[in-house]
């Protein structure tokens, strides 16, 4: 997959995309430190901020730590099991993003969840609001 600075899709969001992709594939394993921002930036011909976005949003997502002067990890896989609800239960959780929630800019994640009235709820950028 490369970068398309002619795409609906914005290149920042689209580097995440290959980042997840080599992440989720195992080609980059869980400890492998990505490339610097300027070699990112050079390697895939967009600027410095779209590849911040990028990072920004693999964080966002629970795929990567950023330190300073250590650089970028992919984090272990995180463990998951499936919760199964009686009726009238509630459960709070972090749910992952998806494309649209994704191409946010917050440093959080955006989640979304049914209520008790069964009203759509998503929560973006410290906005709520309800379908």
């Amino acid at each position: 997959m490369t970068i398309d600075p002619h795409s609906r899709t914005p290149v920042y969001a689209q580097l995440a995309d290959l980042l997840r992709q080599k992440i989720l594939s195992g080609e980059l394993p869980a400890g492998s430190i990505l490339a610097s921002e300027t070699r990112m930036s050079q390697e895939y011909g967009i600027g410095r901020d779209a590849v911040r976005r990028a990072v920004l949003l693999l964080r966002s997502e629970g795929l990567v730590n950023t330190s300073r002067g250590l650089g970028t990890r992919v984090r272990e896989a995180p463990q998951r099991r499936q919760v199964e609800l009686a009726a009238g239960e509630s459960v709070i959780t972090r749910m992952p993003t998806d494309v649209s929630a994704a191409r946010c800019s917050s440093t959080r994640a955006c989640r979304s969840w049914r209520s008790e009235a069964g009203m759509a709820r998503s929560t973006c950028c410290r906005a709520t609001k309800w379908n």
